[in-house]
């Protein structure tokens, strides 16, 4: 699985922003670069988050993922397109998750 994009809506201090990864398949690294205080742990925590399944319920906020899957994942969940949107909504103490894949239709697939 590789993240492709984060849309941040109302999370902590992005009022709405976005996080484009590069396709670039043959660099082994990726890292964050940012002035103190522009957010880079922010990502990596709500990465950690999408991954553990750990987030803090306190605050309304909307979060886009856009995951690449491998063939194998793929085959996995029985669906036909590499690419999913994962979207995350926390509205008073809840919290909704829902997946499509790129022609908008709803997948019935659970990470956890």
């Amino acid at each position: 699985m590789k993240i492709s994009k984060i849309h941040f809506i109302d999370y902590k201090i992005f009022k709405n922003h976005q996080v484009i990864f590069t396709d670039d398949y043959t660099s082994k690294i990726s890292y964050l670069v940012g002035n103190n205080g522009s957010g880079k742990t922010i990502v990596l925590e709500a990465i950690y988050s999408l991954l553990t399944n750990t987030f803090n319920l306190q605050d309304d906020f909307e979060i886009e993922y856009a995951i690449q899957l491998a063939d194998a994942e793929k085959n996995e969940f029985s669906i036909s397109d590499n690419k999913i949107i994962a979207h995350i909504v926390c509205k008073r103490g809840g919290i909704v998750r829902t997946f499509k894949d790129t022609s908008d239709r709803t997948l019935s697939i659970d990470f956890y």
